[in-house]
């Protein structure tokens, strides 16, 4: 009968102490992702190439040395899966200098309204006019 309280007081005392430290990084690091759907429409005929870029992580969709081609009068949707409050948003170019949001490669300077927050639904759609 001794050892009884012997161990409610270790108990009591690891009650204190993570029992696998090191641990708590992964569960602090995780982020909560979601789908996303973005619609876009281009005026014939041009053919417009469109990419969207995480601006927090760098993500690029669909994929860095990927785009997606736009063209015709029916909306194109991008759905992607993407971090909880992540700022989004697109690029989208032609083969001449026409150019819409942040522009090829995520490198214009800036965009009027091209970016939205990462979270799960649709987003609407975006009209690419000349």
């Amino acid at each position: 009968m001794r050892a009884r309280p012997f161990l409610v007081a270790m108990m009591f005392a690891l009650g204190s102490v993570p029992l696998f430290p090191g641990l708590e990084w992964a569960q602090q690091s995780t982020s909560q992702y979601v789908v996303m759907t973005w619609s876009f429409k281009v005026t014939p005929p041009d053919v417009v190439y469109l990419q969207l870029y995480g601006q927090d992580n760098k993500n690029v969709w669909p994929a860095p040395d990927k785009y997606y081609k736009l063209d015709g009068r029916a909306a194109h949707k991008a759905r992607i899966r993407c971090s909880l409050g992540e700022k989004i948003c697109y690029g989208a170019w032609t083969d001449g200098n026409a150019s819409w949001g942040v522009g090829k490669g995520n490198k214009s300077g800036g965009c009027k309204d091209c970016c939205v927050t990462c979270s799960k639904g649709d987003k609407g759609t975006e009209s690419l006019k000349p």
